[in-house]
C-alpha cells in the first residue's frame, strides 16, 4: 500500500540542501502508521486463520551494501501499485511522495493488474528528468541502473544528524518533490 504525502508536506521541502523539518515528521510519523497497519492486518488475517509476517518500513537493510532483503516499493510494484521512476521512487497512482508499506501473508488474493504504460515521463517520451536535476548530491541518473546509493545515503545521514529530534530520519526529499510525478501521477 501507499500513503501519500499531504501537499503542503510537498511544498515544504522544495527549498534548501537539507528536508524540512516537517517533512522528516511526516516520514516518521508515516513509518510508525505503516507499522500500525501492519499489526492491525496481521490481527485480523491471524484471526481468519491465515499467517502474516510485519517487515518494519525502513531500516531493513545492511549498510555496507545499501541492499535490503525485501523491498516494500519493488513488493508494491509486484502488486500493481506502479511503475518505477527514474528517481528510484514507485509512482503510483498518487505520485511518488509517499511511504509505502507491504505485509508477507499465505491469503491467496487476486493479483491486481500492472500498468501497461509507464508513469515516469522519462521512461514514457523521454520528456522529463526534473528528478535528475533535483538530486542534491547527483546520485540519480536517466539511468537507473548508474543510481549511486553511496552518495544518496550520505545525504539521508546528513538529514538525520541534521534532525537530531528525529530518530530514524535518514531520508532525503527533494527528488520527490515539485515533480510531475510527485502527486499525482502525471
Amino acid at each position: 500500500f501507499f500513503l501519500p504525502f499531504k501537499e503542503e508536506v510537498n511544498k515544504s521541502n522544495i527549498e534548501g540542501r537539507l528536508s524540512s523539518r516537517q517533512w522528516a515528521i511526516a516520514y516518521i510519523e508515516t513509518n510508525q502508521l505503516i507499522m500500525a497497519v501492519n499489526k492491525y492486518i496481521k490481527k485480523e488475517l491471524n484471526k481468519r486463520g491465515y499467517n502474516s509476517t510485519i517487515i518494519a518500513a525502513t531500516h531493513n537493510f545492511r549498510e555496507d551494501q545499501l541492499i535490503s532483503d525485501w523491498s516494500h516499493r519493488h513488493a508494491a510494484y509486484i502488486a500493481g501499485l506502479g511503475t518505477f521512476g527514474i528517481n528510484n521512487m514507485l509512482i503510483t497512482a498518487k505520485g511518488c511522495a509517499g511511504r509505502v508499506g507491504s505485509i508477507i501473508t499465505d491469503l491467496k488474493l487476486k493479483p491486481t493488474k500492472r500498468p501497461q504504460e509507464e508513469f515516469c515521463l522519462y521512461k514514457y517520451n523521454g520528456s522529463c528528468k526534473v528528478c535528475v536535476e533535483r538530486c542534491i548530491v547527483n546520485a540519480l541518473s536517466e539511468n537507473p541502473a548508474e543510481f549511486n546509493r553511496f552518495d544518496c545515503y550520505e545525504i539521508c545521514l546528513e538529514n538525520e544528524e541534521y534532525r537530531t529530534h528525529s530518530a530514524l530520519a535518514n531520508m532525503c526529499g527533494p527528488p520527490c518533490v515539485i515533480l510531475p510525478c510527485a502527486s499525482p501521477n502525471p
